[in-house]
């Protein structure tokens, strides 16, 4: 049986590598721009911009900015993305907002009508695991956008406190 001194120090302890954890995690985690300064707008070549990038799966986010109803941002199918297909949409990504990469691959077409076969879809790659950011890297951030969403490790963290802190 544990005393109410040890069951604290086991909560704290837990606690704090918890925290470490997490902000570890956050640490790494990268916002976007999708086209930098030239934002979601026709003329932008968004192969290449995301041929400068390593986007990692659980961390990073992408920012689309851009004004209704002149454009709007469609998440599809690589089929969907290919034929520029704007019927059958996963989601679609509001305005001013911010998508976590989730998946290995993501594919991101304008829902107006004659846009994407202009060219106006992003088609990205993420990998599980960061490369070495260095931190002189000037990879675009968006500061004013919101935090990607809490992990599941809150939760435990919370858990740990009722069972262990007196």
């Amino acid at each position: 049986m544990l005393s109410s001194i040890d069951r604290s120090f086991m909560g704290r302890w837990l606690l704090a590598i918890a925290s470490s954890l997490l902000l570890s995690d956050r640490a790494n985690a990268r916002a976007y721009l999708v086209g930098d300064d030239r934002h979601w707008d026709l003329g932008v070549d968004y192969a290449q911009w995301a041929s400068k990038y390593s986007f990692v799966m659980g961390q990073d986010s992408l920012v689309f900015i851009y004004t209704p109803p002149r454009h709007s941002v469609l998440q599809v199918t690589q089929g969907d993305f290919d034929g520029c297909n704007i019927n059958n949409p996963i989601a679609t990504i509001p305005p001013n907002s911010s998508f976590a990469i989730a998946s290995p691959k993501a594919y991101f077409i304008c829902g107006v009508p004659g846009h994407c076969v202009s060219n106006l879809k992003l088609a990205i790659t993420a990998t599980t695991t960061a490369p070495s950011r260095n931190i002189t890297a000037t990879a675009p951030e968006f500061s004013s956008s919101p935090p990607p969403p809490s992990p599941p490790l809150l939760p435990l963290v919370a858990l740990l406190l009722v069972l262990f802190v007196p």
